[in-house]
């Protein structure tokens, strides 16, 4: 494949040494460090690229036009995207609405009594309790049946129009973060089983090419919550913030 032991290379080059030479030209990128490390050590003859998760050179999409917007009958609070596999940590809880609602109020309280570096808040839509805030729990599979958003799944548009059915999404999908980021959309992530949402996304914002403040959760309109209580506190945070 490598175009060493063709026809017209055969007889210049000894197997042995067709297979080193291949080696050398063998280049393998990866987008956690720890994954980089190791092929390092057990593959020392390849070229080994840390790199922002190719999924970044998909946008951005925050300028995209009306397109990309879903319908506004479908905008929550808060969109809780995530995970129905065995990855997940939330698999159970995100069955249940009763739970997820009272965990929301519970962060709207704590809000509006205040905590250590936040004020009570004041005048804020958050402090109404005669005004439910409002949420909804989907996936990747959502997309494809609801009313208004693009049911075709290779089309970014529908994956960017469900990401913005929320004002805020906590996510525990490493593209829904990525996309998220890339859409301009506020979101708080939660690390599924093996941890790569925090791992691919920490070699991203330290990569070469980046804004060098992109590490800046609260500029960028990011957040990582340690659990799903912390990331609904998180998530209403930024609603106030940001005044969404």
């Amino acid at each position: 494949g490598l175009g060493l032991l063709d026809s017209q290379n055969r007889s210049r080059f000894h197997p042995l040494d067709a297979l080193g030479l291949a080696k050398s030209r063998v280049v393998w990128t990866w987008r956690e460090l720890g994954g980089f490390e190791k092929a390092q050590q057990a593959y020392p003859y390849a070229t080994h690229l840390l790199l922002p998760d190719i999924a970044f050179q998909t946008g951005p999409f925050w300028n995209q036009g009306a397109g990309f917007d879903p319908p506004p009958k479908l905008m929550v609070d808060v969109l809780l995207f995530l995970r129905s596999d065995k990855e997940s940590k939330y698999r159970e809880v995100r069955r249940n609405d009763t739970i997820l609602g009272q965990l929301l109020e519970d962060s709207r309280k704590k809000l509006i009594i205040g905590t250590a570096g936040h004020p009570p808040l004041e005048n804020s839509s958050l402090t109404s309790s005669a005004d439910p805030l409002t949420f909804r729990v989907v996936d990747w599979k959502h997309r494809l049946s609801m009313e208004g958003i693009s049911s075709d799944p290779l089309n970014v548009a529908s994956a960017v129009q469900l990401l913005k059915l929320g004002k805020v999404v906590i996510c525990d999908r490493l593209h829904a973060a990525i996309t998220a980021y890339l859409s301009g959309v506020p979101f708080v992530y939660l690390d599924q089983s093996t941890g790569k949402v925090s791992k691919t996304l920490a070699v991203a914002f330290n990569s070469t090419g980046f804004e060098h403040d992109c590490q800046d959760g609260t500029q960028h309109m990011w957040a990582k919550a340690l659990n799903l209580p912390e990331a609904m506190d998180k998530a209403l945070a930024m609603m106030q913030t940001l005044k969404l």
